[in-house]
């Protein structure tokens, strides 16, 4: 039971890690967005896309996040 806890726990300190560091860039209007931990680790989530919809234009599909420059 330990090793699942510890395991749950790596698991989701690696989704928000991630979470913060990436954001989505809009394919329809270009406007680059993030958006919270929650929606990040609880989308839904194909082929390293996540579902994401975009606050300026509301386009709303399958994107690739893309890393923080640093």
């Amino acid at each position: 039971m330990r090793i699942g806890l510890i395991i749950i726990a790596i698991v989701l300190i690696f989704a928000v890690f991630r979470a913060l560091k990436t954001h989505f860039i809009c394919p329809k209007c270009g406007a680059n967005f993030k958006v919270s931990v929650l929606k990040y680790i609880f989308t839904f989530h194909s082929m390293g896309k996540r579902m994401a919809k975009c606050p300026n234009c509301g386009h709303s599909e399958l994107m690739l996040p893309k890393w923080d420059k640093r």
